[in-house]
């Protein structure tokens, strides 16, 4: 399925095959579903994902939001850019669905790895996830008053943070590997 211009898909949703949500596209789906592929999100694009299966993996790639809550996601997460400017970021409201520029994972069950590399905006929250693979967290940059956030997740492999601005607060995670410069995601 191929999402040009703005799509709210409500009640139980099934999509047998691919979610493309094209740029400056927006996907909400807040109801639950199924998706049997990836899903891709693409440049000025806002993502949502409230109570999905996808089989496959989800990719974005310069998108204004990312919201992914209650989801089980079969092969990983990648958030790479995206967003805008931090500065000011929490007071814009005018990202269709989200309001703010925000890219947040939330209460998932994840197999496989996250990245989230390089995002601008708002809010940056990896919460309450379980992650079978590991944790790449690098080059974000968000406003100060909010700030990166890395807590309370299960991680079966390494947690990797670095350049981040500011740091992360990072803490109560579970994490199976190492954690890489501790300084960066120091896990008290």
């Amino acid at each position: 399925m191929s999402v040009t211009g703005p799509c709210k898909a409500t009640g139980e949703v099934l999509i047998r095959g691919n979610l493309n949500v094209n740029g400056n596209s927006v996907f909400e789906g807040v109801s639950g579903g199924t998706i049997n592929g990836n899903v891709q999100a693409w440049n000025g694009s806002v993502l949502q994902l409230v109570g999905f299966h996808v089989t496959h993996s989800v990719s974005v790639s310069g998108a204004q939001s990312v919201d992914l809550f209650q989801d089980t996601l079969g092969q990983g997460v990648l958030i790479q850019g995206g967003g805008g400017s931090p500065f000011g970021a929490c007071n814009r409201n005018d990202v269709p669905v989200t309001g703010d520029p925000i890219a947040e994972v939330l209460f998932n069950v994840i197999v496989g790895s996250v990245s989230i590399a390089g995002w601008s905006g708002c809010l940056n929250e990896l919460d309450n996830n379980s992650i079978s693979g590991g944790v790449n967290f690098v080059n974000n940059q968000t406003d100060p008053s909010v700030g990166n956030l890395v807590f309370e997740n299960s991680i079966g492999g390494n947690l990797f943070c670095k350049n981040n601005s500011p740091h992360p607060t990072v803490f109560a995670n579970i994490v199976g590997g190492t954690i890489n410069f501790p300084g960066d995601c120091n896990t008290p």
